[in-house]
């Protein structure tokens, strides 16, 4: 699932709970307007950035445990295949990144495994995804003024400011220093314009 963590891991979720690719451009849901509303779980709803998403999804903690969205778990040979989270690509980066102001840090450090954000070695990799090195990882990843905002939001959260990789971002780059406590917030709107039914909104919302 592009861009997006893939929450059910094979399984079905009910309702509109069910992950979707809410981060989607307008431009592909035009192009499914010949087809039924009822047959399109993606795309039609570009609705919401992938950290409103990843605080949704916190919620259901049933989960916790069998959601994946890394490249490893993921590959096409059975045989290659990891049961769990690499903590050594993009995706598992942005996603532990993406959920780190949502669910505790034990508990998500549990998850995964180790704590990322406190690891040296990811310096560079959690930079690129901030958009402070030369290239974006070409993944299937967050846009890098979401992952530059949740960065400098952690650099005040209690649980997470003197973690390796969050201090040593703040400290170097004056860019992640000066961002806007606004352009955080801002993450959780709904976007517009979309083509989403009202009904099916409704459904997300009852969500919470």
């Amino acid at each position: 699932m592009a861009g997006v963590p893939d929450w059910n891991h094979g399984k079905t979720l009910s309702g509109a709970c069910k992950a979707s690719r809410l981060g989607s451009s307008l431009a592909s849901p035009r192009g499914y307007l010949k087809y039924p509303i009822e047959t399109l779980e993606s795309g039609s709803t570009a609705t919401r950035n992938l950290l409103e998403i990843a605080r949704r999804f916190a919620k259901s903690r049933e989960y916790f445990r069998i959601f994946r969205s890394c490249n490893t778990a993921f590959r096409q040979l059975l045989t290659a295949r990891d049961r769990g989270w690499c903590c050594n690509c993009p995706k598992c980066r942005f996603v532990f990144l993406a959920l780190s102001p949502f669910i505790a840090k034990t508990e998500l450090i549990g998850i995964f495994s180790n704590n990322l954000l406190d690891d040296e070695t990811q310096r560079d990799g959690f930079a690129q995804l901030c958009g402070l090195q030369e290239h974006k990882p070409f993944e299937c990843v967050g846009e890098i003024a979401e992952s530059a905002a949740v960065m400098s939001h952690l650099a005040s959260h209690p649980d997470w400011r003197e973690d390796a990789v969050v201090r040593q971002l703040q400290a170097g780059f004056t860019v992640l220093q000066r961002r806007d406590p606004a352009e955080y917030r801002a993450l959780f709107e709904l976007k517009h314009p979309h083509r989403v039914p009202d009904s099916y909104m409704a459904m997300l919302d009852a969500c919470g």
